[in-house]
């Protein structure tokens, strides 16, 4: 954990540097926070990617100093370092601490076998539905999936085909807000 509060040359009490800033009387309040909303979307996440790369480096010169070789982290994402591989999902601290061995080497293989059914959800994202060969292929799927169920159980019941069609509009419509999404940049100073 850390702090975006930068430090003003006030000397301050310990307790009173993370106590809220005041404009008026600085030597007052705590140390203001350096939250970035005066740089551009793309000078905060270069100042993001620089925190991150300053980060590492002191983390990294800390474990070294004490002779630690797999504490070692890296700030570039796993693309930037040649990985072709999808990021884990974080755990935490305490869901980590109740995995059994076993699911803890199930982790372990995992990284080393593709994620096809993650990559082909987050892939699904940068899709505009609006295009008509994608909804045509969507479509496709959709119906193929429809024609399984007949085959398995006979017939498929009306409410069903209706609910169908409602899941294509209400996915439909899910897309073209995630892409709008992304392109109007889809980032904020701290994601």
């Amino acid at each position: 954990m850390m702090s975006l509060r930068v430090n003003d040359g006030i000397d301050r009490a310990p307790d009173q540097y993370f106590k809220r800033f005041n404009a008026k009387y600085p030597e007052r309040g705590g140390a203001q926070k350096d939250s970035g909303h005066s740089l551009t979307l793309i000078e905060q996440r270069e100042a993001l990617v620089d925190l991150r790369e300053r980060w590492a480096d002191t983390h990294n010169r800390y474990v070294e100093n004490l002779g630690i070789d797999q504490a070692r982290i890296d700030h570039r994402s796993l693309a930037d370092r040649g990985i072709e591989r999808l990021p884990e999902y974080h755990l935490g601290f305490e869901a980590s601490g109740r995995l059994s061995e076993l699911d803890k080497l199930t982790i372990i293989e995992g990284r080393n076998e593709p994620d096809t059914e993650r990559w082909v959800n987050e892939q699904l994202v940068y899709f505009d539905i609006n295009e008509p060969e994608i909804r045509s292929q969507y479509r496709q799927v959709v119906l193929s999936s429809l024609e399984k169920a007949i085959a398995e159980k006979g017939q498929l019941s009306v409410p069903l085909a209706r609910e169908s069609e409602k899941n294509i509009q209400s996915n439909r419509a899910n897309q073209m807000e995630k892409t709008k999404e992304l392109e109007r940049g889809g980032f904020e100073y701290g994601d």
